[in-house]
């Protein structure tokens, strides 16, 4: 039985993902030559002892790389390329609901112009501002996901008395005007408020003002001066859900670098590939349309020209849809320069929510997210892209040199791919020197254009030389030569396939 050879499954990926070569990348897949048909010495076969007999499609070799995740098969089953960017939740609600800490410290001095005396009471009241501040909306009605109010009162009245918190533009949940009593038995009072669940009807500025008023019915001398300081904190200021409108545009960015993973020291050169598409879902529960500028999709790196997919920034409605991606696609260009070697594939836009008069409804899961879909077809034209891949041979048991007269081996081809292959096989020793090669001239495999297999004739590789017997069967491995080339616009289909069979025969002295 032959050794199996191992390969990083990610210079697989980067193998296929230039189609590449789509026959011979399944030599640089694990097992991809399958000598476990290997049958012995002594087993039948039509001409010799059969080496290896492996067919195997483009489909095939896909469906072997369960981890893949750019290679997809499409409905026309033609090999492509994919990568998606995702950009969850770029423009996000809960950016504009929550709100800083408010604090607020001061005296309110009581004079006799500040204080009113009666017989039975006297009264004083003070206004503090919750801020709901947003450069983008005016809130017009909101309600609270979270709030704490803590408020301090020190006060210099020994009899004590009320205070009543109240805001005309806060409603308890059930709808009544908010307003709490508190008893100022003491002369330093702790007060703490839970505003979860409670409307906000800001005014005009995006506040809501909050009033205190202060009472007590013991006879006080206003003649002095009277002093009640307050310490007034807010925190945890966030909104469930809003009523607004929107006065300004929104504009956020988005941005995402992919590893293209190509580069893979097997392969060279480059292709050209057709018919790129760029496909864009969005999913919008904003309550309202907005625009995804689609600016940069390059590829780059490994020294080589950019190849953009876009010859122009573009623009993509974004409608309004709650609950599912709705996908636009486009066909930006007709074909790219593509090179085996990048390394990187760039996105970056904006998405933006342009300001209107109208009243919209949004809570803080509202959000509007991008997918950005970037499908490259293997449709291509190939030109002098080259391949190599070593195979660590041990077929079967030989006998020893110094009884074989002469050996032959015969390899086979069936060809049901529209390229044309340019082979050359190198024998190599365990150093990987190489020894021997089997053809003088590189050996011309021709494409299938007419989408009938094309088959070789034999070859018949027959050594007599007990010096090169000698080496070759002590060559632990092949070296795999290829270059390709298509005579124009090509499919990677994953139903084309390429079948080999490898035979050897000798004769012993006896």
């Amino acid at each position: 039985m032959p050794k199996r050879r191992n390969h990083d499954p990610q210079k697989i990926v980067g193998a296929l993902l230039m189609t590449i070569i789509i026959i011979f990348v399944a030599s640089c897949e694990k097992n991809a030559f399958d000598f476990s048909r290997f049958n012995g010495v002594d087993s039948p076969s039509e001409w010799g002892v059969p080496l290896a007999d492996a067919t195997y499609s483009i489909e095939s070799i896909v469906n072997r790389l369960g981890n893949n995740s750019i290679l997809v098969v499409g409905e026309d089953n033609i090999l492509t390329m994919v990568y998606n960017a995702e950009f969850d939740e770029i423009v996000k609600a809960s950016s504009f609901f929550d709100f800083d800490d408010i604090h607020e410290e001061d005296d309110v001095v009581i004079t006799q112009g500040r204080g009113t005396r009666h017989r039975d009471n006297t009264e004083l009241s003070y206004t503090v501002t919750m801020e709901m501040s947003n450069p983008y909306f005016r809130l017009l009605s909101g309600v609270m996901e979270s709030g704490d109010l803590h408020m301090v009162i020190t006060h210099g009245f020994d009899g004590g008395g009320t205070l009543t918190v109240s805001s005309s533009e806060i409603f308890m949940p059930d709808g009544t005007p908010f307003s709490h009593v508190v008893d100022l038995a003491q002369n330093q009072n702790d007060i703490r408020l839970n505003l979860a669940g409670y409307v906000v009807r800001p005014h005009d500025d995006n506040e809501v003002d909050i009033t205190a008023d202060f009472s007590t019915s013991a006879e006080v001398d206003l003649s002095e001066e009277r002093v009640v300081h307050y310490n007034y904190t807010g925190s945890s200021l966030a909104l469930r859900e809003a009523d607004l409108v929107q006065i300004s545009r929104i504009a956020v960015p988005y941005e995402k670098d992919m590893s293209v993973h190509i580069q893979n020291g097997s392969f060279g050169g480059d292709v050209i590939v057709y018919d790129p598409i760029i496909n864009i879902s969005v999913k919008n529960s904003f309550d309202k349309d907005g625009n995804c500028h689609l600016a940069t999709t390059t590829f780059s790196g490994g020294g080589n020209p950019d190849a953009a997919l876009l010859p122009s920034p573009v623009d993509i409605q974004i409608p309004n849809s709650p609950d599912v991606f709705q996908a636009s696609e486009m066909s930006t260009i007709t074909s790219i320069h593509f090179y085996t070697n990048y390394t990187n594939l760039h996105v970056d836009g904006e998405v933006t929510v342009e300001p209107t008069a109208e009243t919209i409804h949004i809570d803080r899961n509202s959000s509007i997210s991008v997918r950005i879909a970037t499908k490259i077809p293997l449709k291509i034209n190939m030109n002098d892209i080259s391949f190599r891949d070593t195979i660590q041979m041990n077929a079967i048991e030989l006998p020893s040199a110094d009884r074989i007269k002469d050996m032959t081996l015969q390899i086979l081809f069936e060809n049901d791919l529209p390229i044309d292959l340019e082979t050359q096989i190198y024998f190599c020793n365990d150093d990987y020197v190489i020894v021997d090669s089997a053809f003088k001239n590189p050996h011309i495999l021709q494409g299938a254009y007419s989408n009938v297999p094309v088959f070789c004739e034999p070859i018949y590789i027959h050594k007599t030389d007990f010096d090169e017997i000698s080496r070759l069967i002590n060559c632990d491995n092949l070296l795999l030569y290829v270059k390709l080339y298509t005579h124009g616009k090509v499919d990677v289909d994953v139903r084309r396939y390429l079948r080999t069979k490898v035979s050897a025969k000798w004769s012993l002295y006896l």
